[in-house]
């Protein structure tokens, strides 16, 4: 947790077996919810439909293997299919 403290804590869901949480870049933070010890790291690449970089990655919500997740200050909802590690829209 001592990486996750130097960021900003943005968005926080689970999966059911992990914490699953966001720090404002485009990183995405897999932690052991006994005691807060990062298991991964996963960069969600891909485009927003104005076609910049996905960045300022905010609030999240997972569902049926699916992570829904804003962007700071846009207008768009992100969906990263977590299985295939890729942005479904």
């Amino acid at each position: 947790l001592s990486q996750l403290n130097r960021q900003e804590g943005w968005g926080l869901t689970t999966d059911g077996r992990v914490l699953i949480a966001s720090d404002g870049s485009d990183n995405i933070y897999f932690l052991d919810p006994r005691n807060f010890s990062l298991e991964s790291t996963l960069r969600v690449e891909g485009k927003q439909p104005d076609g910049e970089r996905i960045w300022s990655i905010n609030e999240l919500e997972f569902t049926h293997g699916l992570l829904f997740f804003n962007v700071w200050y846009k207008d768009w909802i992100g969906v990263f299919d977590l299985q295939k590690r890729s942005i479904v829209q």
